[in-house]
């Protein structure tokens, strides 16, 4: 698991940084919940564990997966502050409420779970971003709104 230090070790200009292997999302648009005027997007990365890695570089390449770019100042102020698995499966399935087809819930539901992290939350803004670890996978979970 990662840690904010670690992201202070990052170059993240590095344009290596938006490949991944094994990285796969998925994406609900605004047309997938049943209000689609709340403007609510959700984005839903998975991979692998890559061998060497922390979940740093999956969570940035998750990241760049929605954005094309990275972005400093929002990387720097996300919180990292460590959830628990039950934490975790409740903030995703709270922001699944209003789709119209939702994914399976948990996530993940075989893997041993290794940690999570809140980056985000609607307490800091219309944004709630969750990075999990399972023993067999990292899960980027990203929901917005700009209504």
């Amino acid at each position: 698991m990662f840690t904010k230090s670690d992201l202070d070790q990052i170059d993240i200009n590095d344009f290596g940084l938006h490949r991944y292997r094994g990285l796969y999302f998925v994406t609900y648009r605004q047309d997938a919940f049943n209000s689609p005027s709340s403007e609510e997007n959700i984005y839903i990365s998975r991979a692998p564990k890559e061998i060497g890695d922390n979940g740093i570089r999956f969570w940035l390449a998750a990241e760049m997966s929605k954005s094309e770019k990275l972005y400093g100042p929002y990387l720097q102020e996300a919180e990292f502050r460590p959830i628990s698995e039950e934490k975790f499966n409740a903030l995703v399935a709270e922001q699944c409420l209003d789709l119209i087809v939702k994914p399976q819930l948990p996530l993940n539901k075989s893997g041993q779970f290794v940690g999570a992290l809140l980056m985000y939350s609607m307490e800091t803004d219309f944004i709630v971003d969750l990075f999990a670890e399972y023993e067999d996978e990292y899960i980027h979970f990203y929901w917005h709104t700009t209504a």
